[in-house]
């Protein structure tokens, strides 16, 4: 276990036989959402600059005092006037979430619908979706393996039904959990030297 900047930013890693996790814990950081700009811009880099980007209403941050439905509306607006595509899908009330949305205990107003919002990103849109990542908790896909963006797009189906068998598809999955200011990379254990040398250069503009 390695930790960086134990007074502002820290590092973690478990490796498996097969996957590397670099648990990134940023809430003593001033700046964090330039720190997650930063970094999602280098692990863009590892792809041909296409992300699939999924919000997730139901892991939303401080949801309870929010309204949904004109929370979406806001979001959906802001990529209409980005001229970027996406997919909005209702969840049911009787999906069942794996993998790390299951981690998160949340206590849902059920007059409000619970949403997906799938996006395609590059690096240059990062900047301008500033204010999704600041409330949402957001799940990244990089490497799309030479898929278009209406192929990634597509991919936001697998999402709703089984997020782990989705992450199995992509080199590198991300989950930004602005709640608790933590972000979890995934990654094929082949590239750990590789996310390493990401997380160690980003990390110095913020000591």
């Amino acid at each position: 276990m390695i930790f960086f900047s134990k007074n502002k930013l820290k590092v973690r890693n478990e490796s498996t036989k097969k996957c590397t996790k670099f648990c990134i814990e940023y809430y003593n950081l001033k700046e964090y959402s330039n720190f997650k700009i930063q970094l999602l811009k280098e692990m863009l880099k590892l792809s041909n600059d296409m992300s699939l980007m999924i919000v997730d209403t139901t892991l939303s941050y401080n949801q309870t005092q929010i309204d949904k439905e004109n929370s979406v509306a806001q979001l959906t607006n802001l990529l209409d006037s980005l001229d970027i595509k996406y997919r909005k899908m209702i969840i049911k009330p009787t999906e069942n979430k794996s993998g790390l949305a299951a981690m998160i205990k949340l206590n849902n107003n059920k007059k409000n619908k619970d949403y997906i919002v799938g996006l395609v990103v590059s690096e240059k849109e990062l900047e301008n979706l500033e204010s999704i990542l600041k409330c949402y908790n957001v799940h990244y896909y990089i490497d799309p393996i030479g898929l278009n963006k209406d192929n990634l797009l597509e991919e936001v189906e697998t999402y709703y039904y089984d997020e782990d068998e989705l992450q199995l598809k992509f080199k590198h999955s991300i989950f930004d959990c602005t709640s608790i200011k933590n972000m979890a990379i995934s990654s094929k254990i082949e590239n750990e030297q590789l996310i390493n040398n990401i997380i160690n250069n980003i990390k110095k503009d913020f000591q």
